[in-house]
């Protein structure tokens, strides 16, 4: 099985050329060339370590990119593991999260998941957001976006013409599979 996420934007800039890269709970579909952490050993995890267990088993400012695919609504503590990934992202590093969105079946089906994420959710951590401020480590969007199996149906369409009003009014009608947010490490 192929990994897919978006490719990443064109404001990622230095960390893209040979990047040092952690797929954080990558079960047996590790992203290419990526250092892959899961909690049960697997083909592809090179570090077995439960990602609810703090501090990872890795230095400080190690990686150019974090890969969070289909993990960080499985995780104990959202903020705390937000806190872990910029410790162990060099500045500048890019954070690429791919996440149900909580109106579609599949945030609810899987009985692992224990966060259920909207639109805005990360906002929280960028260093712009100023209130209510839960960590004093800071992100920058770069990129998010709702991924619809229908890359051309209406919830597409609602959603590109304004984010906020289609969360709001239409996205249990026409729901999104998935959530992408690629966010850069302030340091």
């Amino acid at each position: 099985m192929s990994i897919t996420l978006p490719e990443p934007s064109k404001a990622a800039g230095n960390a893209l050329e040979n990047p040092n890269l952690l797929d954080i709970g990558c079960g047996g579909n590790k992203f290419s060339g990526a250092t892959g952490m899961d909690r049960m050993k697997q083909p592809g995890v090179d570090v077995v370590h439960d990602f609810n267990r703090f501090p990872w088993p890795f230095g400080d400012n190690t990686f150019d990119i974090v890969i969070c695919q289909d993990t960080i609504q499985i995780t104990d503590s959202i903020l705390d593991t937000m806190n872990e990934i910029h410790r162990v992202a060099r500045p500048g590093a890019l954070l690429r999260i791919r996440t149900p969105h909580y109106s579609h079946p599949n945030s609810w089906r899987d009985p692992l998941h224990k966060w259920h994420l909207s639109f805005d959710s990360f906002d929280y951590f960028l260093e712009s957001f100023n209130y209510p401020r839960y960590t004093d480590r800071k992100y920058r969007m770069i990129k998010k976006e709702f991924i619809f199996s229908r890359k051309f149906g209406i919830g597409s369409w609602l959603a590109k013409m304004s984010p906020r009003r289609y969360e709001k009014y239409y996205c249990h009608r026409y729901p999104p599979y998935n959530m992408y947010f690629e966010l850069e490490v302030v340091k």
